[in-house]
């Protein structure tokens, strides 16, 4: 017989155990050190892997998709996040998908539940305090298994909602635990198909990863990194439609590319895996011959029409000295030729026939560098310009700047320091760089954010 669930909010529970309130006691122990206690807490664990196999490959049929992100992981401990949608399958299959031993987050009232309650903590349950009190511990508890190299299984979505097919909101918050370790994170997403024959659904779990925290944001935004949504990439194209109907705006998803080529040795740099995209140019056959590159951290100052339209068809790239990197990093002994890779006019056609991205790629799955996209274009790169500094002014904004880079900048006085401000950074762009000349561009901004944010 069919069921139809209905809900009022998504913190509706369809499943619930009698004690739903428990809380934890007092002197509950996340850890144990006692070697008896952890040499049967393993020998249930193996034997529950054993049963779980069979329940997941035989009664529920899972198959599991692109697994193979999870391989150069296997020496490291990582987080795997997941839609809650399974009452019992969910309890198993992540050490399917995983392949290591795992613990999971939940709510302590599965402590409670009859019989396998009890066992739970030896099978990895990482039950959550309900004072905040004791919240230091469960974050020391969870750091240690992530330092065993172990497998951390959360399921944001908090309520098992059976056989759901939707993603569901939830907190930014759920994120807390990857960013404050600086610990890559994988989602394995639940699916459901119908089957030909039969009553139960058939169920593929696809596999993606790995996701880790841009360095340069602050530990709240990190945890609210999300992508494009659509709902922003339609506003900025009624935007630009409005100077010029034949603008537009358009998203483009190149994690299959990245996924392929993935930079591996360099996930954990100062500088993320989102700064190497603008390597995979060559590989998007909808993009013009000749574009223009900039960071999301350029604003533009002045008409660049006369730099974007120059004859570029004997240089792969056209781009400015990096304002520090000059001076440390060169091909030629007494020559500066080192640019800053936030301004590139990309000859994609010269690049293809060189091979520079791919090569560039290939160096970034190898070779750990402190600014890896923008050190291996330095080092390949064959035939590049180096441009006047007003379309790429990374220190001071100047009288002729065409296009101002707000960069991580060096300051001596009164003491030495860095000092990062970017454009939406409006306060410190007014009070601390003293700088008001955007204010029309930034007043947009702000509307437009609220457009998007429905404020």
């Amino acid at each position: 017989m069919k069921q139809i669930n209905y809900y009022k909010t998504y913190q509706d529970d369809f499943v619930e155990s009698k004690d739903q309130d428990y809380k934890l006691p007092d002197n509950y122990k996340w850890v144990h050190s006692n070697p008896f206690y952890k040499m049967v807490a393993e020998c249930f664990y193996r034997i529950a892997y054993g049963i779980s196999f069979f329940y997941c490959k035989f009664f529920l049929h899972i198959k599991i998709k692109n697994k193979k992100v999870l391989k150069k992981y296997k020496n490291q401990g990582y987080f795997l996040y997941g839609n809650h949608t399974l009452p019992v399958g969910d309890v198993f299959t992540p050490a399917h998908v995983s392949g290591k031993r795992i613990y999971t987050i939940a709510s302590a009232a599965n402590l409670k539940v009859k019989i396998i309650g009890n066992l739970l903590p030896m099978l990895g349950i990482l039950p959550i305090p309900n004072s905040t009190r004791r919240m230091k511990e469960f974050f020391k508890a969870i750091k240690q298994r992530i330092l065993e190299k172990k497998c951390v299984v959360i399921y944001p979505e908090a309520h098992v909602w059976p056989y759901y097919t939707k993603i569901r909101p939830f907190a930014s918050t759920s994120f807390k635990f990857p960013v404050e370790m600086e610990t890559a994170s994988f989602c394995m997403t639940t699916t459901y198909q119908k089957k030909k024959w039969g009553k139960k659904p058939k169920i593929t779990i696809y596999v993606d990863g790995p996701f880790i925290a841009d360095a340069n944001l602050s530990k709240k935004e990190k945890q609210k990194i999300e992508g494009v949504s659509d709902k922003s990439i339609k506003v900025l194209n009624q935007t630009v439609q409005k100077e010029n109907q034949n603008n537009f705006v358009k998203k483009i998803d190149i994690t299959k590319l990245f996924e392929k080529e993935m930079p591996v040795v360099n996930l954990k740099t100062h500088f993320t895996p989102c700064c190497m995209l603008r390597l995979f140019a060559d590989e998007i056959q909808e993009l013009p011959d000749k574009i223009l590159y900039l960071d999301n951290d350029v604003m533009v100052r002045k008409d660049f029409s006369n730099f974007y339209h120059q004859d570029m068809s004997k240089y792969e790239l056209a781009g400015v000295l990096d304002h520090y990197g000059k001076w440390f990093f060169k091909k030629k002994l007494f020559q500066l030729d080192y640019i800053n890779s936030g301004v590139l006019l990309l000859n994609l056609s010269k690049i293809k026939q060189t091979k520079l991205f791919e090569k560039a790629r290939k160096m970034c799955q190898t070779k750990k560098m402190f600014m890896p996209d923008q050190s291996s274009l330095n080092k390949l790169a064959s035939y590049k310009k180096i441009e006047p500094r007003k379309f790429n002014e990374q220190r001071k904004l100047r009288e002729d700047t065409v296009l101002q880079h707000f960069t991580t900048s060096l300051r001596f006085f009164p003491l030495f320091h860095t000092i990062t401000i970017k454009p939406w950074h409006i306060e410190k762009i007014h009070h601390k760089l003293k700088i008001f000349e955007y204010d029309d561009i930034l007043n947009e901004y702000q509307n437009l954010m609220k457009e998007i944010e429905g404020v």
